[in-house]
């Protein structure tokens, strides 16, 4: 208005008029505009907002139940087992699924569409590799030998994979901290720790350890083979090669027929497989003579 009562004649402050007016009249148009639209685009947050939330609080709900089955599918890809939770929209995540399980996790079973049975236990346990949560499990050998019974055995090329990406997990996993750990352990062994009849082959002085906990060198488990005697390898079917040295001499057993202060110290030689050959029968030969 200032502007207007500064202007002379009439028709000049008519049409400077009608222009200014014109020009703020059109300003509050765009002004409505953009909050129009701001509200539009706040309503549409808004909505956005309330259904995260609604679709978070549903992840929520069954965040601390307890379930104890699940699924998993075969990526043909990546030719592995992926684990699949429904109730919290996750994928390949086991230790979100472990968090929902009944305590202590002891075994984890899995059953694919043929019927066939897998311990998976190894996969969902984080714990898997600790001495405590060995204990409270059963023999290893024992589950293994049942697994493969005909009824339940499971498809052999998926589960020779599947053992494979299970242990490059576990062996991805540090080293343990303490000596204690490293008894019985199914990944790594300590030379002090190996048992009367075992050995490390190749032995530990050709062979690069995985590392060394206060002064005791850490080897694969995978090295330690059992060892027999020349007798025991023959029941084996097996014969001690010619000119073999024993692997291993360890104290042989007392013979209990010998008065014990009688009996005197004896050793035994042990051989590992690789001393060994199929065993060959000695020929025959006529001599005339039955025994």
């Amino acid at each position: 208005m200032k502007e207007i009562k500064k202007m002379q004649g009439p028709s000049t402050v008519t049409e400077d008029a009608s222009k200014k007016m014109k020009k703020s009249s059109k300003k509050p148009k765009n002004i409505a505009a953009s909050s129009s639209q701001s509200i539009s685009e706040k309503a549409k947050t808004e909505e956005v907002t309330k259904k995260g939330k609604s679709s978070g609080s549903k992840t929520n709900e069954h965040k601390g139940m307890i379930r104890n089955y699940w699924i998993e599918y075969w990526d043909r890809k990546q030719k592995r087992w992926i684990c699949v939770d429904p109730l919290r929209a996750s994928v390949d995540e086991p230790n979100s699924i472990e968090e929902n399980l009944t305590k202590p996790v002891s075994y984890v079973f899995a059953i694919d569409s043929e019927g066939g049975v897998r311990d998976v236990t190894a996969r969902y346990a984080s714990d898997f590799l600790r001495p405590e949560f060995r204990r409270l499990r059963t023999a290893q050998q024992w589950i293994a030998k049942t697994l493969r019974k005909k009824m339940i055995r499971a498809n052999r090329e998926k589960s020779e994979l599947e053992d494979f990406h299970m242990r490059q997990e576990l062996i991805s996993k540090p080293l343990p901290t303490t000596l204690s750990e490293f008894k019985n352990h199914p990944l790594y062994v300590l030379e002090k720790d190996l048992l009367k009849f075992e050995g490390i082959y190749p032995r530990p002085e050709d062979q690069k350890p995985l590392g060394e906990i206060r002064g005791h060198k850490v080897y694969p488990r995978t090295t330690v083979y059992t060892l027999q005697s020349a007798n025991n390898w023959i029941k084996l079917a097996r014969s001690v090669k010619e000119g073999e040295k024993a692997y291993k001499v360890v104290k042989a057993r007392p013979n209990i027929r010998v008065p014990v202060e009688e009996r005197e110290q004896r050793y035994l030689d042990v051989f590992g497989y690789w001393q060994t050959e199929p065993y060959r029968c000695p020929k025959v030969e006529n001599v005339g003579v039955l025994l």
